[in-house]
């Protein structure tokens, strides 16, 4: 019987770099939630399932109790905020924690096998720039270039900023793995820097700044952090200033459209300060506005955030928060920060526009303290991870940067691209264990 165990241990664990490529390809195909969350299901958690079953003690690696710890309190707040308890919603949160839970458990094995590994990567690139050539072309045969802010057009988010994280996670995955690991397979060596510069500017023209903020912080990390292959250093760092070279060349050489319309989207869905509003078409049939959006973009989130604070302090809640699932009257709320919610029948659903003050809002300091110590965990496994900690050491640090002023939630439906820029790289980074435990073989 213990042999069979093993057998099927290994089996398992030598199976999780494909199941890192079920979990990451989807967000860059044309597939819909409903077939993500059953792929997700079939060829994730149910191999998480089975390896928990063989080898529980996998579970005892710090990364993953606080994984564990962060999922079972804020499920816990999700059930505080319902007022009626229904058995669909009992089930949604059990479903949602099993999303994270257990494919968190296979993929942290995947970088067990380091050739196997170089080559689930590479295939995740192979899709993501696939995915990113024909967004391109489709979106701009129709948008203006280069003033149209980005979208994925494979599979559409409806918001360039998520649309954006896509590509910027697909490009830090290439360019760390490019420095410090390279791919086993030497025909496939130089595969990750081809990749990289194509992403790169889908990722730029986006015109995200807090994207781009991530994208730099994460990269300086890979380009500062490496101790060893210079010459990819130095490429790298040279490939990156050509990109950035060519997208600011693009949007100066550019002819501007002024005019005023009727923005169809978000105001913080706009490109900068400009005195004439300018008329940015998107594919779907909307138009985002530059100028007056711009101050909006960057101002809104300021009282997003003192509504936030201010809701905290008249409640005294600061602890254990204020609970998830709960609505918000439009009443109670600051006029600054009401003109940049979407508001629908007088009800508002709180936007936080960013990881930590989520965290803090909805969790407390109780909540924020598992957030920060899941991240910190993370980025110090990361940091001893040798190969296996450094792509997902650049992963964390991007998305903890882009916590600082995106993301709406954390406990997220399979289909969010939070999940791709959160979790997934939390996931790599519990997976390498500590010096004195053993690996779970």
């Amino acid at each position: 019987m213990e042999t069979i165990i093993y057998k099927i241990r290994k089996l398992l664990q030598g199976y999780s770099p494909l199941a890192l490529v079920f979990l990451t390809a989807p967000f860059f195909l044309p597939v819909d939630k409903h077939l993500h969350r059953n792929i997700l299901l079939l060829f994730c958690a149910f191999p998480g399932i089975l390896l928990t079953l063989v080898n529980p003690s996998c579970w005892k690696r710090a990364g993953l109790i606080y994984i564990l710890l962060f999922v079972v309190f804020y499920e816990g707040q999700e059930l505080r905020g319902i007022s009626h308890w229904t058995l669909s919603n009992v089930r949604m949160i059990g479903m949602q924690a099993l999303m994270i839970l257990f494919p968190a458990i296979i993929i942290s094995h995947s970088t067990s096998n380091r050739r196997l590994y170089s080559v689930a990567i590479c295939i995740i690139l192979f899709i993501a720039v696939i995915s990113s050539i024909c967004s391109m072309v489709t979106y701009y045969s129709e948008a203006p270039f280069p003033e149209a802010r980005f979208e994925f057009t494979v599979r559409r988010s409806g918001n360039p900023i998520p649309d954006s994280w896509r590509s910027a996670f697909a490009a830090v995955l290439a360019g760390a793995f490019f420095i410090q690991t390279g791919p086993q397979l030497k025909r496939l060596d130089w595969f990750p820097l081809v990749c990289f510069p194509i992403l790169l500017l889908t990722a730029f023209y986006s015109h995200s700044r807090s994207t781009a903020l991530a994208l730099m912080a994460a990269l300086a990390v890979s380009i500062l952090g490496v101790k060893k292959q210079i010459k990819k250093t130095l490429l790298l760092f040279a490939v990156t200033s050509a990109a950035l070279l060519i997208y600011a060349g693009s949007l100066y050489f550019a002819p501007r459209q002024p005019g005023i319309v009727e923005s169809a989207s978000a105001p913080s869905l706009t490109l900068a300060d400009s005195q004439e509003p300018t008329i940015f078409p998107t594919r779907s049939g909307g138009f985002l506005v530059a100028g007056e959006g711009g101050r909006i973009a960057a101002a809104g989130r300021l009282a997003i955030w003192r509504d936030h604070f201010s809701r905290m302090t008249s409640a005294k809640v600061w602890l254990v928060g204020h609970g998830l699932g709960k609505n918000c009257f439009v009443a109670n709320m600051d006029s600054d920060a009401k003109s940049c919610y979407n508001v629908k029948d007088n009800v508002y659903q709180l936007h936080a526009h960013s990881g930590y003050i989520w965290a803090l809002y909805h969790g407390g300091l109780i909540g924020l303290g598992l957030l920060l110590v899941l991240i910190c965990t993370a980025g110090w496994n990361a940091l001893r991870g040798g190969y296996a900690g450094y792509v997902s050491g650049a992963l964390v640090v991007f998305s903890g940067t882009i916590l600082l002023v995106e993301t709406q939630r954390l406990l997220v439906g399979v289909g969010s691209l939070e999940y791709l820029i959160f979790w997934i790289p939390l996931a790599l980074a519990a997976g390498i264990p500590s010096r004195n435990q053993n690996s779970c073989t």
